[in-house]
C-alpha cells in the first residue's frame, strides 16, 4: 500500500489596508449606497459633514483599517470605531416555523409609551443602540409581532436613531454604485451589472492594449486601470473641450499609483482623428510618451503602423454619434480584436449594428439590453425587491474580422 502524502495549501491573507493621509475614501452611511459620501485627498485636522448635525474629524479616520465601522457617540460628541457591523443580517433556519401573524396590530400611534420630547432628551445622553433598546422596551406591540416584523422594526429604528458609517476604499465597483444612486447621468446611467458585462465583452485584462472613448466621468478608464494594471496600455480618447474633466472617477481610486497610471496611458484629443488641431493646451508628456503619441497619430492618419493596433475598442457615451466614433477609431482595432459600444438608447446602436453588418467586418455581433432584478433571498421570505431599477442601457459587442 503506497503512502499518501497530504498537501496542505495555505492562502496568504491580503494585508490589511489602512487609511492614509492623501487617500480617497468613501463613507457608506447606515449601509445605504444612496447616501454615500466621497472624500478625495483626505487631510488631517479637517471635518467632513456626514449627517445633518454631525461631522467626523479626519483624525478619527486616518490610521484605521478600511471596511471599519464607526458610530457617533453622543456623550463624547465624536465617532468611535466599532468591533463589528452594527446592523447584521438576521439568521433564520429553513426548518424554523413562522408562528403567529400581525392581524391584531393596528397602526394608531398609541403603541409607543415614549413621547417625541422624551426621545429627544434620550438623544443627548444615550448612544443610538441604547435609544433603540428603550424604544423597543416601551413598545406595546413589539412582542406581538412576528419575528420577521420585529427584525424589520429594529432595522427601521436603527436607521433612524443610530448614526454609523463604514469607511470603504474607492474602487470602480463602489464608485459605479455611488454615482448610479446619486448622479446616474454623469456615468450615462450605467449600472454595475452593465459595467461588468461591458468589461467582459470588451475582453479587458492584463497585458492587453485598449482604446477607450467615454463620457462616463472616467468610469470605464478607471475600471480598465484596475483590471490591467500594471501590465497593459490604454489609449484614452476624449472630446477636446472636456479632455481633463473625463478623468474624475479615475482620480478617486487609490490604486494603481499616479506613476503607473501615467505610464500605462496615452491621452489623445478626438480632434486629432479628424486631422484637426487640439483646441486646448495638453498636459506635458515625457519623451517616451511624446514619441508614442506621434507614432499613434501617424498610424491613425496613414494606417501603416501595427505597433499601436489595439486588442479592444471600448466606447461608452450618450452625447456623440456612435457610428462616427467607430468609423474614426475602427482602423486602430486589430483583426480578431473585441469591440463593445454602450448607450442608454437603442436607436444609435441599431444604426451602427446595421452598418457593421452590411460591411461584413464583424462576427459574433450582438445587441443586448442589460436588465437586472434584485431579489431578497432569505428563508421564508424570498421575493423581488419592491423598488429597483431594471434596465441599464444597451450594449453592442462583437469581434472585428477582415471582410
Amino acid at each position: 500500500m503506497s503512502d499518501i502524502n497530504t498537501v496542505v495549501l495555505t492562502h496568504e491573507r491580503r494585508p490589511e489596508r489602512i487609511v492614509k493621509e492623501g487617500d480617497s475614501v468613501v463613507f457608506v452611511i447606515n449601509n445605504e449606497p444612496s447616501k454615500n459620501i466621497i472624500e478625495q485627498n483626505i487631510r488631517v485636522n479637517r471635518k467632513i459633514k456626514l449627517f445633518k448635525k454631525n461631522s467626523i474629524n479626519t483624525n478619527d479616520v486616518i490610521g484605521i483599517a478600511y471596511d471599519s465601522f464607526l458610530e457617533f457617540d453622543s456623550a463624547n460628541n465624536k465617532f468611535t470605531v466599532l468591533d463589528k457591523n452594527p446592523e447584521p443580517e438576521p439568521t433564520y433556519s429553513d426548518e424554523e416555523e413562522v408562528v403567529g401573524d400581525n392581524k391584531e396590530i393596528f397602526d394608531d400611534n398609541q403603541a409607543q409609551n415614549l413621547t417625541p420630547a422624551q426621545i429627544e432628551e434620550l438623544k443627548k445622553t444615550m448612544s443610538g443602540k441604547d435609544i433603540v433598546d428603550h424604544i423597543v422596551q416601551n413598545s406595546k406591540s413589539f412582542s406581538g409581532k412576528t419575528q420577521f416584523s420585529q427584525q424589520k422594526y429594529l432595522k427601521k429604528k436603527k436607521k433612524k436613531y443610530m448614526m454609523f458609517v463604514k469607511v470603504v476604499e474607492p474602487s470602480a465597483a463602489v464608485l459605479c454604485e455611488t454615482y448610479f444612486e446619486k448622479k446616474s447621468d454623469k456615468i450615462c446611467n450605467m449600472r454595475l451589472d452593465a459595467l461588468s458585462q461591458f468589461l467582459v465583452l470588451g475582453n479587458v485584462f492584463s497585458h492587453t492594449q485598449a482604446l477607450i472613448f467615454e463620457t462616463c466621468s472616467g468610469l470605464i478608464y478607471a475600471s480598465a486601470l484596475e483590471r490591467m494594471a500594471p501590465h497593459g496600455k490604454i489609449i484614452r480618447v476624449a472630446p477636446d473641450d472636456s479632455f481633463r474633466s473625463h478623468l474624475n472617477i479615475s482620480q478617486l481610486i487609490n490604486h494603481p499609483s499616479e506613476e503607473v497610471k501615467n505610464n500605462m496611458t496615452i491621452g489623445i484629443p478626438f480632434s486629432y482623428f479628424g486631422r484637426a488641431k487640439a483646441t486646448e493646451t495638453l498636459t506635458p508628456l515625457n519623451k517616451q510618451q511624446e514619441q508614442e503619441k506621434s507614432e499613434l497619430l501617424k498610424a491613425t492618419l496613414t494606417g501603416s503602423s501595427k505597433i499601436y493596433m489595439c486588442d479592444s475598442l471600448l466606447v461608452a457615451t450618450n452625447h456623440f454619434d456612435h457610428t462616427l466614433l467607430v468609423d474614426e477609431l475602427w482602423p486602430l482595432l486589430q483583426p480578431s480584436g473585441s469591440f463593445v459600444i454602450y448607450s442608454s438608447f437603442r436607436e444609435p446602436l441599431q444604426a451602427l449594428y446595421s452598418k457593421l453588418r452590411a460591411d461584413r467586418s464583424t462576427m459574433m455581433m450582438q445587441l443586448t439590453e442589460t436588465w437586472m432584478r434584485e431579489f431578497q433571498v432569505l428563508p421564508h421570505r424570498t421575493h423581488p425587491q419592491m423598488r429597483t431599477s431594471s434596465a441599464s442601457g444597451y450594449i453592442l459587442s462583437g469581434i472585428k474580422v477582415i471582410p
